[in-house]
């Protein structure tokens, strides 16, 4: 018994030596929230609870009318809650920013932006006739994506998809050289009739892609240690055995 414990904790010691990770930092996941400015960190616009996009998402409309603008801002705009927050009637072809914040971003691993929508009126998905909507995805006036207009088309680095109701884009977007981070959405609508937009939804989240983890694997040079050991206690026990014989 005295000597299988002792193998016991050989054993154990080894794997704590030859398997040890320092500790690791739990993924890094944040929703973005809308902000009136590059910068800034103070929440504006609407908000709603969406449970089929995965919690409260950002209440928009894309302009129709002939003013584009910045997401939630301007107090004389919609009532007070800013350009954006409500319907308005055209044919469009104006833009609407977007402003988005992620206040905690991973600067180890890489990190992956998704962003589920309801009603984005892409070729393809949920597009009714004569009328289409396109998104632009950029950081730092650097352009993340082309305009996107078609469920499916080709986006480097990433994809999107979706059916009538919702549309999940996902894109790669490296290591952050910054613990937070600001990306700018930018919308566009076109109709071949004069019609009235209706309010659309998105949750945008970033999270980190964690590393793969270390496999443990034992040392050579501790296999042949606990062997020398083991092989010691045996002979030592044959030998006991031996005399009392």
């Amino acid at each position: 018994m005295r000597m299988s414990s002792w193998a016991g904790a050989m054993a154990t010691a080894m794997i704590a030596t030859t398997g040890a990770d320092p500790a690791r930092a739990a993924p890094v996941s944040t929703v973005g929230i809308a902000v009136g400015s590059v910068g800034s960190t103070t929440e504006i616009g609407n908000k709603t609870s969406k449970p089929d996009l995965g919690g409260d998402a950002i209440q928009y409309f894309i302009p129709l009318g002939t003013s584009g603008g910045t997401y939630g801002v301007g107090k004389y705009k919609c009532g007070g809650s800013g350009f954006g927050t409500c319907s308005d009637t055209g044919k469009g072809g104006e833009t609407l920013k977007m402003i988005l914040y992620f206040s905690s971003v991973s600067t180890i691993n890489p990190s992956k932006l998704t962003i589920i929508f309801e009603d984005l009126d892409l070729h393809g998905a949920s597009d009714p006739d004569h009328f289409f909507e396109s998104l632009k995805i950029l950081q730092a006036g650097n352009s993340l994506t082309g305009w996107i207009t078609d469920i499916g088309g080709p986006i480097t680095g990433g994809a999107i998809a979706g059916n009538n109701t919702n549309q999940t884009l996902n894109l790669d977007l490296g290591t952050s050289t910054a613990s937070s981070l600001w990306l700018v959405l930018k919308f566009k609508a076109t109709s071949d009739f004069k019609g009235t937009n209706t309010a659309e939804f998105l949750r945008a989240t970033i999270s980190e892609v964690p590393a793969a983890p270390p496999v443990a694997t034992p040392l050579p040079g501790a296999l042949v240690l606990m062997g020398s050991v083991l092989g010691f206690f045996g002979a030592g026990v044959w030998r006991r055995r031996a005399r009392i014989a």
